[in-house]
């Protein structure tokens, strides 16, 4: 006799819920995928310690937005030991994850998913992750929907970056139209001066006229079918006339020219350096770090951070440095431990002294000081930016390198400086030589 089961309408509703679970997972490759993504996840995370390269392998493979928002319901079932995804990360992310989380944040961007995490650097100047990962909103069109706030600072940002433009611009067309740089500028490129004299150096005023600003923030992904740069304050590309400027930063008038002139420098070198690149490094004198390496480096950084006693044991080269300037040698061992740190977390270590950037710093730094063609940077002026007493980015960014070269000789760094791109005669020159002792 066969048994005779009888249904309920509680079991026939849970019957019909798993068939149609079955089925979607079958007929649905995504959720399909989507599954397999978070297993990989649960076995990243599960038992002592977090592969962070397994999760993020995982995450990268997820296609769109709507694999996402499924990814974060699979977690209800606590198989990570976690019920919320942004949880798992927070809890299982150490301090020195930051990379991860960065670069987590990023492969969730490129699927209009937008993120933040609190990644702020330590007193070392090194990055760490402190948490608080989480979900700014779904974007769409590769930015997150303005809101009124956001709409008006970038309303803001634009009134105030247009208003300073045509000020660089000046400043550069003044320095260009100056007959002693455009001397200095042939006599650089004496072998051949028509073609510099006809060809490029119209080339500079034809770029004055096309320049054109473009806004972004850090919620973009690109602008104007350009990525952004969410580090940057401003960034160039080539030599096509466009500046795109970040609006997440907030500066004043004075920064923003000199963000300016430092980003036209850039588009002039990629016409035709106003100098040849062997002149411009010559600046900070002979480049020895290509025989250190990455490694080298990062020891090097370690030992400094590591050194925190009140009565440093400071190095030869720093000693050396501070009798001669008359610098208390914190401010010198500093910087050394800021090049280091940089170039040591750097996946580009050579960007530090690259020779656009030190132009471009050089520019700025001419504009800040008021220097015209033909006056001389003095020791005097730059000091207090060493003693930290003023600071702006180029002139922080031009000391790193100064440092990372071993505090060449600012007699003849000075000179070198001074020589680029302007033409003294022999009275000038003889009155700015900077003196043997460069506080007297």
């Amino acid at each position: 006799m066969k048994k005779v089961i009888r249904l309920t309408e509680y079991d026939l509703t849970r019957i019909i819920e798993r068939v149609i679970k079955e089925q979607s997972s079958v007929s649905n490759p995504s959720n399909s995928s989507v599954i397999a993504i978070y297993n990989e996840i649960v076995d990243a995370v599960e038992g002592f310690g977090t592969d962070p390269h397994k999760l993020l392998s995982a995450i990268i493979r997820l296609k769109n937005q709507n694999e996402f928002k499924y990814l974060l319901t699979l977690f209800k079932d606590k198989k990570t030991g976690y019920s919320d995804f942004f949880e798992m990360i927070n809890e299982e992310f150490e301090l020195d994850n930051w990379k991860d989380a960065e670069f987590l944040m990023s492969a969730l961007k490129n699927i209009n998913v937008f993120t933040t995490a609190f990644i702020p650097t330590n007193h070392f100047g090194v990055k760490i992750f402190k948490g608080n990962f989480k979900l700014i909103n779904y974007g769409y069109n590769n930015e997150i929907p303005e809101t009124p706030e956001t709409k008006k600072k970038m309303e803001s940002c634009r009134t105030l970056w247009g208003k300073v433009l045509p000020n660089a611009i000046k400043w550069w067309r003044d320095w260009l139209s100056d007959p002693i740089t455009k001397k200095k500028f042939l006599s650089n490129y004496k072998d051949n001066p028509n073609t510099a004299n006809k060809y490029y150096y119209p080339k500079y005023f034809e770029l004055l006229n096309k320049i054109k600003l473009n806004f972004y923030n850090n919620n973009m992904i690109s602008v104007n079918g350009i990525k952004v740069e969410k580090d940057a304050i401003a960034f160039v590309i080539g030599s096509d006339g466009n500046i795109y400027a970040n609006c997440t930063f907030n500066k004043n008038q004075l920064e923003i020219e000199e963000v300016l002139i430092h980003e036209i420098q850039h588009m002039i070198y990629d016409i035709k350096p106003l100098n040849p690149n062997k002149k411009i490094s010559s600046v900070f004198g002979k480049n020895d770090s290509g025989k250190e390496s990455k490694e080298q480096i990062k020891s090097e950084y370690l030992s400094y951070s590591l050194n925190k006693n009140k009565t440093k044991k400071y190095s030869p080269e720093i000693i050396a440095a501070s009798k001669k300037l008359n610098i208390d040698p914190r401010y010198l061992w500093t910087l050394k431990r800021r090049a280091n740190s940089k170039m040591a977390e750097s996946d580009d270590p050579g960007y530090i002294c690259r020779e656009t950037e030190k132009m471009s710093n050089i520019a700025s730094i001419r504009r800040t000081l008021g220097i015209k063609p033909g006056q001389n940077i003095t020791f005097n002026m730059i000091r207090p930016y060493m003693t930290q007493d003023m600071e702006t980015t180029d002139f922080h960014w031009f000391l790193l390198c100064w440092a990372q070269r071993g505090f060449t000789d600012i007699n003849k760094m000075l000179q070198n400086i001074n020589q680029l791109a302007l033409k003294q005669n022999n009275q000038s020159q003889q009155n700015s030589t900077p003196p043997t002792n460069p506080t007297a």
